[in-house]
């Protein structure tokens, strides 16, 4: 009787694990969705690029140099030093650190434009293909993958 019961026992657990396991997907990257794109999709503009180009050469190269390599006032822009530390992230985190913290003297004052451009030009010189606009409300479905 008491084998019986614990049998039964085990049988629920199995069914209870098996039935949430069915309910929620596993997910390779923490901010997975049903919509999730990668920045190798081409998820931004060459249009969008060449206006970021020019926001960024007038806001953000004084720090982060003409050739995004950095200095002692901003980091690096490109590569593994940039993007190995936002592998599995999504774009609205970047996005959000760039409006709270630049530029320096003026965190916050661009456009949404701006900085979704200054982005665009971004992933460009960062060698991510072009394809369909970058928008404010994409940036929660793209996942940041850094390929080095």
């Amino acid at each position: 009787m008491v084998v019986r019961i614990k049998v039964l026992q085990m049988t629920v657990v199995l069914v209870l694990v098996l039935t949430l396991l069915a309910i929620v997907p596993l997910s390779e990257h923490p901010h997975a969705s049903a919509q999730e794109l990668l920045l190798a999709d081409g998820v931004y503009t060459e249009q969008q690029a060449s206006r970021g180009s020019r926001v960024y050469q007038t806001t953000c190269e004084s720090c982060h140099m003409p050739d995004l390599e950095g200095s002692e006032e901003g980091p690096t822009l490109l590569g593994e030093e940039f993007l190995e530390g936002w592998e599995g992230e999504i774009l609205a985190e970047l996005m959000i650190l760039m409006v709270d913290t630049m530029p320096e003297e003026d965190p916050g004052g661009l456009s949404e434009q701006d900085y979704t451009d200054v982005l665009a030009y971004l992933l460009r010189k960062n060698d991510y293909p072009p394809g369909d606009e970058l928008t404010a409300d994409a940036l929660e479905e793209i996942v940041i993958e850094f390929e080095g």
